[in-house]
């Protein structure tokens, strides 16, 4: 996909979904349980589905155009270095910050960033079975055992399946319109519902424990990962805001690693209050822009570097 050709709206949609990343990250003891749940339900169905959703959209071009070398090098092994360099990275700011009173192993750093783990997977497994297997229907057939498969023998290994999944969906198709957008809404919406009313469904309980409740956690977002494109797609955005959404989502790996500085800052505050939750998302915001434009800075050139 050329420059001249690229979909703005995927950047736009990236932008919000990094947004929605790091709103979900913010502490919010300070909601009701009920409340707190069904925000994050809204939350877990959209953000990460659509980052990976998007990526695979994307990593099409990138195969039609590039050798088995060349993906390797652009894809594989620069999504897997930033994934190892920020694991490391984040590990020494969270002992910093916290006054070396950790409060889990040091290589748990890893979690934060299980996304870009999670990204390279995603590249290996499509790049292996296209290779491999020459016919789309059975590489979907066995990506779907797989995570099927998987979430009912660890947490790990479902997501891992999931979200490569997500990518070979969004890799498979040439174009997403916002056409019946209304419907996917409320399907989308009346499936939180239910959950929620089920009053078995805790996000974070979930998450945590393979089975089919898991499962139905899984399906949802399968479901949910083209609906930000679409609403992106559906509703007019002013000047500001749509241009500021696109550069979040084009800068979208630096944001995603950046915020978790300003996490960490926040962990030893308060945790019942609002404010102190505002307060951390607007400068989980504006810290990754302001170490953007400090770029032609020497030491702002060594930070971007990293990225």
């Amino acid at each position: 996909m050329s420059q001249d050709t690229r979909d703005t709206s995927l950047d736009i949609a990236k932008g919000f979904a990094e947004i929605l990343v790091i709103f979900s990250h913010l502490n919010f003891a300070w909601l009701a349980p009920k409340t707190e749940n069904v925000l994050m339900l809204i939350l877990v169905s959209l953000h990460n589905t659509t980052f990976f959703f998007i990526s695979g959209f994307l990593f099409r071009y990138s195969f039609e155009k590039y050798s088995l070398d060349q993906l390797v090098k652009k894809k594989l092994y620069s999504v897997f270095r930033l994934f190892i360099l920020w694991g490391l990275i984040l590990g020494c700011v969270h002992f910093l910050l916290l006054k070396g009173e950790l409060r889990y192993h040091f290589f748990e750093s890893f979690n934060s960033v299980w996304f870009l783990g999670e990204l390279s997977a995603g590249y290996f497994l499509i790049v292996l079975f296209k290779k491999l297997i020459h016919s789309d229907t059975i590489i979907s057939v066995i990506w779907i055992s797989l995570f099927v498969v998987g979430t009912f023998i660890s947490t790990a290994v479902g997501k891992v399946f999931l979200f490569s999944f997500i990518m070979w969906i969004g890799f498979q198709i040439r174009n997403v319109t916002n056409k019946y957008f209304g419907i996917y809404a409320a399907v989308w919406a009346a499936a939180i519902i239910v959950l929620q009313m089920s009053g078995r469904f805790w996000v974070f309980e979930v998450n945590a424990q393979p089975g089919y409740k898991l499962l139905l956690l899984e399906l949802l977002e399968i479901y949910s990962s083209a609906i930000l494109i679409k609403l992106v797609k559906t509703i007019r955005l002013n000047d500001f805001l749509g241009n500021f959404l696109r550069y979040v989502g084009k800068t979208s790996i630096r944001y995603y690693v950046l915020h978790f500085i300003i996490i960490y800052m926040f962990l030893s505050f308060d945790k019942s209050s609002p404010i102190m939750s505002i307060l951390c998302f607007i400068l989980c915001l504006i810290f990754p822009y302001v170490i953007d434009k400090c770029s032609e800075f020497k030491y702002g050139k060594w930070i971007n570097s990293l990225f």
